[in-house]
């Protein structure tokens, strides 16, 4: 295996030398590095990045801690990440915590443990005195999603989940229905919370008795909307719309109305959240409230990486607009 010495010896110069160009930032001529750099090209050398980072104090590893990376949603929002990361040296260690209070806090401290230069982390709990206490948050620059956690971090960037289901009730709204059933997210989910306020301050403005519309809470997931609809067709349904808390939610809700041949958007409409990559190629295609997944990845990133820069000055909340995407799958409410 080539070393820094096979290197230096090459070049005629010194291991120090060869370091400095290694390097960036340090003072060498350019007639020195162009050397070196012949020398490393020539002997196919690569520096060990571990042994450099220990010695810079800098690992140029980014941790980010996210919900399930296996859902679309925060496959999305790790694409952003990566596509902003792309040309500037650093790595990316990610694992997911399902929403899980302890899960969330043994990711960020793990991260901690491999001398991550600073975290991405999306929030579903505010971390533990004891947490905080352990990562020592001034010496690891942290970015929030999620929920704002100023004891934790002072910078996060969030989506305006109350205004984007304020934008789904009022679509429904505006369609003249009034009997809707609003599948949600778990009440400890925030992004569940926020949505169902919104929901429910576009119902009290159109005058809207709460008897007329239902919220039942579960998972975000297919198997919840699937198996709730089956329940509401097992009994006399008279609502005319579905609310639902994600896209997943209403896939779900879409294959069982399917297979139960009620029709969409004619006898029931259907509108989802998120604008997840398989929304538009339900049948009928999915009308719902997107947020801005990608640049919320990108938010992150690019705050994190001020944040690192300089992490006295920094201290931002940075808030991102959902907007209605108008599909096939909400209509004209029914008369009953």
């Amino acid at each position: 295996m080539t070393s820094i010495s096979d290197v230096a010896k090459r070049a005629g110069v010194s291991k120090s030398t060869v370091s400095r160009v290694l390097n960036p930032g340090s003072s060498v001529s350019q007639k020195t590095r162009s050397i070196v750099e012949q020398a490393i090209s020539e002997l196919n050398f690569h520096p060990n990045g571990f042994a450099q980072g220990l010695k810079s104090n800098k690992s140029g590893m980014i941790g980010v801690v996210l919900i399930d990376i296996s859902s679309p949603y925060y496959a999305m929002l790790l694409g952003g990440v990566q596509r902003r990361l792309m040309g500037k040296d650093k790595e990316i260690l990610t694992t997911s915590s399902f929403g899980d209070k302890v899960k969330e806090a043994n990711a960020i401290l793990s991260f901690k443990t491999h001398q991550c230069d600073g975290l991405i982390v999306y929030l579903e709990n505010n971390p533990t005195p004891e947490t905080i206490s352990k990562l020592n948050y001034n010496q690891t620059p942290i970015v929030t999603l999620g929920i704002s956690a100023p004891a934790l971090s002072n910078n996060s960037v969030l989506v305006d989940n109350e205004y984007g289901g304020y934008l789904a009730a009022q679509h429904l709204l505006e369609h003249g229905h009034k009997k809707i059933l609003m599948l949600a997210g778990l009440t400890r989910y925030p992004d569940a919370v926020k949505r169902k306020l919104g929901f429910i301050k576009a119902m009290d403005e159109a005058g809207v008795d709460e008897s007329n519309y239902e919220i039942i809470h579960g998972e975000f997931s297919e198997d919840f909307g699937y198996t709730e609809i089956k329940k509401l067709l097992g009994f006399n349904c008279n609502f005319t719309a579905i609310c639902a808390g994600d896209d997943d939610i209403a896939a779900g809700v879409l294959l069982a109305l399917r297979e139960a041949r009620v029709r969409v958007p004619e006898d029931i409409s259907v509108i989802g959240y998120d604008d997840n990559f398989h929304a538009k190629h339900t049948y009928p295609a999915l009308t719902t409230v997107r947020q801005p997944i990608s640049a919320l990845g990108e938010t992150a990133i690019d705050l994190l990486l001020e944040v690192m820069a300089d992490p006295v000055k920094v201290g931002k909340d940075i808030i991102l607009k959902p907007e209605l995407v108008v599909r096939d799958s909400v209509g004209p409410a029914l008369d009953f």
